[in-house]
């Protein structure tokens, strides 16, 4: 009879592992992913900074910004505060966002835009070749929505060394970017190399190897304050 429980129990104990490495397998592959949940958090992060700033109103004769969330921490009016600039910049932003949300700000006819797109995509693995359509899109959209509008497009910054496996694609793209603009007649701002030290993003203007700290913010400024 004691044998018959020890042989029982062990075969409670094997179906009961094996149902939990089932369970485990199929959520492991069917649930939402680390970085999927990541991307449905800024689609949603997207959403409502878009219902923040769109009833915010751009006028002719500003300066807009647009981007991600570099972008987003530039404090533009303390460091221009005698110009007319709005920040446009959203945490998260991928060029698929941007290209969605640059015709409204092109309609307003705002003087210059500044272009920072494409470090989330490929953050996100988004292919050079869909990153690319998408910023033809959206340049071609502000020239059909505003003509006079004077287009800035800014490379994109280097990332740190705990992204190194990222930095052939974003020189790739920078590369394909100063072409694309040379073709078109835009204005390209080198920001690349202006942060660039050692292979990498200069570690005393970052506090994560991707975003901006104190110290980055006004290399930035005054990459592109002759250009304001």
């Amino acid at each position: 009879m004691k044998r018959y429980f020890i042989k029982a129990y062990i075969v409670v104990s094997l179906a009961a592992a094996i149902i939990f490495a089932f369970k485990r397998h199929h959520f492991a592959h069917s649930g939402p992913s680390v970085a999927q949940s990541q991307l449905a958090y800024f689609d949603m992060w997207n959403q409502s900074r878009e219902s923040v700033l769109k009833p915010l109103p751009i006028d002719t004769g500003d300066i807009v910004f647009v981007g991600n969330s570099i972008t987003e921490g530039f404090p533009l009016n303390e460091m221009f505060h005698s110009l007319k600039i709005k920040n446009r910049g959203i945490s998260g932003n991928r060029s698929c966002h941007i290209r969605k949300r640059i015709e409204a700000i092109a309609a307003a006819r705002p003087a210059k835009i500044f272009l920072d797109v494409g470090i989330n995509d490929i953050l996100n693995n988004v292919p050079l070749d869909t990153l690319k359509v998408n910023y033809q899109v959206i340049v071609n959209t502000i020239w059909y929505a505003s003509p006079e509008t004077k287009i800035y497009v800014q490379s994109i910054f280097p990332l740190g060394r705990s992204h190194a496996e990222l930095q052939p694609a974003i020189e790739a793209f920078n590369h394909w970017l100063m072409d694309y603009c040379s073709f078109s007649h835009l204005p390209y701002i080198d920001l690349f190399t202006a942060f660039y030290k050692d292979g990498f993003l200069n570690p005393d203007y970052t506090y994560d190897d991707i975003h901006l700290n104190g110290a980055g913010y006004p290399v930035w400024r005054d990459k592109i304050a002759p250009l304001l």
